[in-house]
């Protein structure tokens, strides 16, 4: 669709980006000031479980980012941002438009601006396996199956989990050896907070 231009027989055609002049009864001079186009950044965090309570996840030229605010940028530059998380937490996947982004050094990423962008930055709580055993006891030769041992499996950070252990009666715990360290407690629960 064609604006009328303040020049006589002058129109712009926005669609084409050009000028078009009918009815020319002269020589005109066109000249065109223009600047650098800034480009939308978009900024999300999702998370994979149970969401962080950060509110500074992402910085922004060394200041904190308001997130699913827009942020803006010129065409061929680098939009850089970093990746703050609480403990606990880490990165499950960062992407531009769907193009996954790789970090430079401590959760500092570049994104060179072609367009509009969203940046997604997926995080997830860290999780670990709790693994359970239990020795052959070669005097009674007994060996304690998994179907004594409730409790081990996988926790998120933080958790409270606890061991409970069902042996026949003949047998009792003497100690417990957690990641090395013998612990001589005779219960047959064994709980931990905050893993």
């Amino acid at each position: 669709e064609s604006a009328p231009l303040a020049f006589p027989n002058a129109s712009w055609d926005a669609e084409n980006s050009r000028i078009i002049f009918s009815a020319l009864t002269g020589n005109v001079t066109v000249s065109a000031n223009f600047r650098e186009c800034e480009y939308d950044v978009n900024l999300s965090v999702v998370s994979t479980n149970v969401i962080s309570t950060a509110t500074d996840v992402i910085e922004v030229n060394s200041q904190s980012s308001v997130l699913n605010r827009t942020n803006t940028a010129l065409f061929n530059k680098e939009f850089e941002f970093k990746v703050n998380l609480e403990e606990g937490y880490e990165i499950q996947s960062v992407t531009a438009n769907n193009v996954d982004l790789v970090a430079l050094s401590d959760g500092v990423y570049v994104c060179k601006i072609t367009g509009n962008t969203d940046i997604k930055v997926t995080i997830s709580k860290k999780s670990f396996t709790v693994v359970a055993n239990f020795a052959y006891n070669d005097v009674y030769n007994y060996y304690a199956d998994d179907s004594c041992i409730r409790g081990a499996g996988s926790y998120y950070y933080g958790s409270t989990f606890g061991i409970n252990v069902d042996l026949p009666e003949m047998f009792v715990i003497t100690s417990w050896t957690i990641n090395g360290v013998r612990n001589s407690n005779i219960s047959t629960y064994w709980g931990w907070n905050n893993i």
